[in-house]
């Protein structure tokens, strides 16, 4: 028996050859009567001599001696010398790796990790911290005694292993080359707290430490803190103007509104930026809007730039059902942004954006409630499901997956599939070094907020006193205030309000500038009022319009403003008038009015593009937002289409 010891671990022992030469001899003797059978009876047709023959047994020799080396030099060229069934196999059909110019073997299968086989053992099925990097599998992995040569019967219990050269370092036994995941649409699904977020964080910090732009479109605020350098390099937090003051110390800030979304998405790709887009801040279909002219924007730089000098990019999507459900009556979005946003995913987004760089990262709880139209793809995680029609789903070609191993998944596992392992694997994800602001309270949570409400004196409150200390300030019975107050909403505010021509402080705006304080955002003020984040901001607005919110400077100014606002009601109500002088707003154009402009632009030689059509329209005295034109721009393109096919 040959003595492996010998050898180093870049050398291969030697192996016995005796069956092979064996093969190769027989092959060299089959070669030779083979000539001789076929060659002899042409010779003979033909009435050759003896001369004849001697060279026809000179062939034939010469083919028993040449036989065997083409053979073996064959199946040195083709790899297939020393390979077992299932790679002869693999050869024969046409699998390939994807990147053939390797040299070296890029996929490892059925070796076992020693972190996976320390948590079994142990039973706990915590996440793997990620900064805790064990050296131990790639000692492992070095080592040359036979424990490393599995055994077959191990084989079915092995964990399997994609470690790619240049891989993405996700997991110990999950690294795989990120050009396989470029330009690729990824789809992720499980339920609440299994770890979706988390492995969304693990990918994107590798991905965006390679310099790649990513566009986190975040529907519930919980990536906030992976905007931080030490996460994403070129990384920032964006958001409405309201939001400035809520933004956490050390991040960076930008704010955007629908007229700037086109633009930014373009400077987003233009400069690399990696930013996290804070949707909560807008209203949802105003969040929708600007999603979809984001994409918009960033499709418009990719076309404009040479194939050759486009860059590949990702765009990310939490909380997917939201947008684009399964079924279209659950969507709490208008029928208009709902169009908006399925044109920009749909169509943009996963059907031609594999060509213009785009990269598609989509997660949901369940996959049974997404729309189907946004899994195209060979990238899929799966984490734990269990409803049935998501096992059925799991179930089904091509994921092929056993309903009951997917429920008994546990947080931070999942199976994986992808182009190198299309029949899919077990993957364990780390936990990312990251605070993620979607998680669930805890039991740990409450047990906290017991300690802290139980350490402080508490033997001398009522039940009467603990709800007029958390109920929300209103005005004292002294001050001039109707009797009974309902609970203030923007349905219930009058029309002049809503419209801004009161000339009267309504009660309901009067409770909010009661509850101001130096300090407060709308989010504040809703919360304290029982609002909700729209009826808090159009609050938040008014007063802003009427130039009321200066009121909150301090105690004394506050309530000086009070005291002269309920004077004056008293006094006048009908003929004094707290609101600045309205300024007066410029017309908005109509599509008459843009072609007009349009054939202006013609007869001037100029080319009518959109941003000539906006300035042509603002030189008249329009109010064009840059959205505007663009509608304007396709509108007009399409009637003359319309005229020429006609």
């Amino acid at each position: 028996m040959i003595d492996e010891q010998q050898y180093t671990s870049g050398e291969i022992p030697p192996q016995p050859g005796s069956a092979r030469a064996a093969i190769l001899l027989l092959c060299g003797v089959a070669g030779f009567f083979a000539f001789l059978a076929t060659v002899i009876p042409l010779v003979r047709s033909h009435g050759g001599d003896i001369n004849t023959f001697f060279f026809v047994v000179l062939g034939a020799l010469a083919t028993a001696v040449l036989l065997p080396v083409v053979i073996n030099v064959v199946l040195k060229k083709l790899h297939l010398k020393g390979k077992s069934r299932t790679e002869l196999f693999h050869s024969f059909v046409g699998y390939t790796p994807m990147y053939p110019d390797e040299e070296e073997a890029m996929i490892v299968e059925g070796t076992t990790s020693t972190v996976d086989e320390d948590v079994r053992s142990t039973g706990n099925q915590a996440l793997v911290p990620y900064a805790e990097r064990s050296v131990a599998f790639y000692e492992a992995w070095n080592e040359e005694d036979d424990d490393m040569q599995p055994d077959d019967e191990e084989d079915a219990d092995a964990i399997p292993v994609l470690i790619e050269r240049g891989g993405l370092q996700l997991t110990e036994t999950f690294q795989p080359d990120p050009r396989s995941m470029t330009c690729q649409n990824i789809s992720i699904v499980g339920v609440r707290r299994f770890g979706k977020s988390n492995a969304i964080a693990v990918l994107l910090r590798c991905l965006a430490w390679l310099g790649f732009p990513i566009v986190v479109f975040d529907s519930e605020g919980e990536y906030e803190e992976l905007a931080r350098r030490q996460h994403l390099p070129n990384g920032g937090l964006v958001g409405s103007e309201e939001m400035r003051s809520d933004v956490p110390e050390g991040i960076r800030f930008r704010s955007i509104d629908t007229a700037s979304a086109y633009n930014f998405g373009q400077l987003v790709l233009e400069r690399c930026w990696q930013v996290i887009i804070n949707l909560k801040s807008w209203e949802e279909n105003q969040a929708a809007e600007i999603m979809s002219e984001m994409i918009l924007g960033m499709e418009e730089w990719a076309q404009q730039q040479p194939t050759h000098k486009r860059i590949p990019f990702y765009i990310v999507i939490d909380e997917i059902t939201k947008w684009v459900p399964q079924n279209q009556g659950e969507s709490s979005l208008s029928k208009e942004a709902r169009k908006m946003v399925q044109h920009a995913l749909f169509d943009v987004a996963t059907r031609r954006g594999g060509k213009r760089g785009f990269g598609l990262i989509v997660a949901g709880q369940k996959s049974a409630d997404i729309d189907k139209r946004i899994f195209q793809g060979t990238w899929k995680f799966i984490f734990c499901q269990t409803e049935k029609p998501d096992l059925d789903r799991c179930k089904a070609s091509p994921l092929n997956l056993d309903p009951d191993e997917v429920k008994a998944l546990q947080p931070g596992e999942s199976f994986v599939f992808c182009p190198q392992n299309p029949s899919g694997m077990y993957v364990k994800w780390p936990l990312a070094p990251v605070e993620l602001g979607g998680k669930s309270p805890s039991l740990e949570n409450l047990q906290a907020h017991l300690r802290r409400i139980t350490s402080t004196d508490r033997s001398q409150d009522s039940m009467d006193e603990l709800v007029s200390v958390s109920a929300r300030p209103r005005r004292s019975q002294t001050e001039v205030q109707p009797a009974v107050q309902q609970r203030p909403s923007t349905s219930n505010l009058p029309t002049e309000v809503r419209r801004g021509h009161s000339t009267r402080l309504p009660s309901e705006l009067q409770a909010a500038l009661d509850t101001l304080r130096p300090g407060m955002t709308y989010h504040d003020l809703g919360r304290v009022l029982g609002y909700g984040d729209a009826e808090a901001r159009t609050v938040w607005q008014e007063l802003q319009r009427r130039g009321l919110l200066h009121a909150t400077g301090s105690e004394g100014e506050q309530e000086t403003a009070r005291t002269e606002d309920s004077t004056q009601e008293t006094r006048e109500p009908t003929t004094i008038t707290v609101l600045p002088v309205r300024t007066e707003q410029k017309p908005q154009p109509t599509l008459n009015d843009a072609i007009g402009c349009w054939n202006e632009l013609v007869e001037a030689e100029q080319k009518p593009s959109r941003y000539n059509l906006q300035s042509a329209l603002i030189a008249k005295g329009f109010e064009c937002k840059e959205n505007w034109a663009r509608k304007f721009y396709e509108d007009i393109k399409t009637r003359q289409q319309e005229a020429a096919g006609g």
